[in-house]
């Protein structure tokens, strides 16, 4: 199958994800679609595409040549949509990955915001500035606090289809395990010829398509939170008949349509209602009335913004807390960080708001990840967060609906362990001496 194949079936399952939602044979063939594109060489810079997609085109049968021709003019824009197409199918494979560990903790509030069939681009634009300056936000502070972290450069070589061996240069999270981790994307007859460490630039989530799955539906999240406090809170006549006329048109309420290019017939109509006046043949809005605008969407922004914080932060924290190594491996986010430092763990405090109970996040969370090698034992979400509420000083009902979890279980294991953080040899250690002998 040519790339060009592989482009076009690959939109057509991202599409008809969006529209019905994934099952489980269109996540399988996502999986299988994404090795072979990788095979395909299409993860290549964008020249090296661009060569092999003018280099393709003389064997495109002719339902290919009359798809592309449909599709675009010129083969730029072809190696474009392949690169494009190879970034949705990786985006849609994270979000659904990540909409697993969003059951597994208890959090629901991005689930249906996720990007499931790729389309990133496409929901942030139909959130308008509130939805993409809350995305760009995410991505800048996760950007801020990265680190250099080992990762792995690997060459491997494997059959392109055709019968012949192709070579193809992946990336990895670590030179550990890369038989293995090759193997699991493009299957047993792939084979490792060199692999070599390589240090690079990472985050708390070290995957570029992890983050944009999770931060567009924190984004989309955010931006939907302020909308409908906005239009909850009190406007007057004259803001609120001005967003009437907008939401007709098909516009983000509060926008200023004097400085919006384009739009003449729009415009037009707002003329002929009041919301515009034209003075010497300019379009003009009253000055007071663009200054109340402003504020709005300021507000707006600020709005949408925290709701996308917060929820990021208790996506993290849920699993930092509630689970420990071995449940984040099963059942964590994917390229997650699994047992950071409070270094590694700084973009918390970044993105918690001023007054987040716990103080000194990042090092009560390194605390609680270091201290699951002797955890005691009871169940793993049950001693983190009673470990959070010990170290942090916090209520059990707080941590409870912070975390997801119950109430009087987390309050039943504060005194244990705030014992065992500060004797050793006290009433906690003697509590875990028996449990560990029943």
């Amino acid at each position: 199958m040519s790339s060009l194949s592989l482009a076009f079936e690959a939109n057509a399952l991202l599409d008809d994800i969006d529209e019905k939602g994934p099952d489980e044979f269109s996540l399988s063939r996502l999986e299988e679609l994404r090795a072979q594109m990788l095979i395909a060489g299409l993860n290549a810079p964008f020249s090296s595409v661009l060569a092999a997609t003018k280099s393709e085109a003389d064997d495109w049968s002719p339902q290919e040549a009359e798809d592309a021709r449909k599709q675009v003019g010129n083969m730029r824009y072809i190696a474009s949509m392949k690169k494009f197409t190879l970034n949705r199918v990786r985006v849609a494979i994270a979000a659904s990955k990540i909409a697993k560990t969003l059951g597994k903790i208890n959090d629901g509030k991005l689930a249906g915001h996720l990007p499931l069939g790729g389309s990133y681009r496409k929901a942030l634009v139909s959130h308008g500035y509130a939805g993409a300056d809350s995305y760009h936000k995410l991505m800048s502070s996760f950007s801020i606090h990265s680190f250099d972290v080992q990762g792995a450069s690997a060459v491997i070589s494997l059959d392109d289809g055709a019968g012949e061996r192709v070579q193809r240069t992946v990336e990895l999270s670590g030179a550990e395990g890369a038989d293995e981790k090759i193997r699991g994307i493009f299957g047993p007859d792939a084979k490792l010829e060199k692999v070599q460490k390589k240090t690079k630039k990472a985050g708390l989530i070290r995957n570029y398509s992890a983050k944009v799955a999770l931060f567009v539906a924190a984004a989309v999240f955010g931006a939907t939170e302020a909308k409908e406090a906005m239009e909850k809170s009190k406007a007057d006549e004259k803001v609120a008949a001005y967003n009437l006329f907008l939401n007709r048109h098909g516009l983000s309420a509060d926008a200023d349509l004097s400085e919006a290019e384009g739009l003449e017939r729009v415009k037009e109509h707002a003329v002929k209602e009041g919301h515009l006046k034209l003075v010497k043949g300019e379009l003009m809005i009253d000055e007071e009335f663009a200054a109340k605008l402003a504020k709005r969407r300021r507000e707006r922004k600020k709005m949408a913004e925290k709701e996308a914080c917060d929820a990021v932060l208790s996506v993290l924290l849920r699993q930092y807390v509630a689970m420990n190594e071995a449940g984040r491996l099963a059942d964590g986010m994917p390229s997650m960080m699994i047992s950071p430092d409070e270094r590694q763990l700084a973009v918390l405090a970044h993105i918690a708001p001023a007054n987040y109970p716990v103080a000194h996040l990042p090092k009560v969370i390194a605390e609680k990840v270091g201290f699951e090698k002797r955890a005691p034992p009871l169940a793993p979400a049950v001693w983190g967060a009673a470990f959070v509420c010990a170290r942090a000083n916090v209520d059990a009902k707080w941590a409870a609906q912070e975390f997801g979890l119950n109430e009087m279980e987390i309050g039943g294991a504060v005194s244990i362990m705030r014992d065992l953080m500060s004797r050793p040899s006290g009433r906690g250690a003697k509590f875990l001496e028996g449990a560990r002998k029943k």
